[in-house]
């Protein structure tokens, strides 16, 4: 699949197959909640979402684990719905 194009599934198991990235907004939960790393350094992490700035569209993160923050575009995060892998969640 092109690097532009996602395949989506719904809650409903429905799934939509070759989305281009600008049909896709990403949703963010508040300040406490909990996200995953999209792209770059840390995919595939989950963290807590300590800060975010709509206006320039960064966000801050506290990984769990190690608890490193870090400053992601809003773009490479999303919000984490799915149970928190208990060996990352460390506080």
């Amino acid at each position: 699949m092109k690097r532009d194009l996602c395949n989506v599934k719904l809650d409903d198991g429905t799934l939509l197959e070759g989305l281009k990235d600008t049909q896709l907004e990403t949703a963010l939960p508040k300040p406490g909640g909990v996200v995953v790393v999209l792209r770059g350094v840390g995919q595939g992490r989950q963290a807590k979402l300590l800060d975010r700035n709509d206006s320039k569209g960064a966000a801050v993160l506290q990984s769990f684990g190690d608890l490193e923050v870090m400053e992601k575009k809003m773009d490479d995060i999303a919000e984490w719905m799915g149970p928190i892998e208990e060996d990352e969640f460390a506080y």
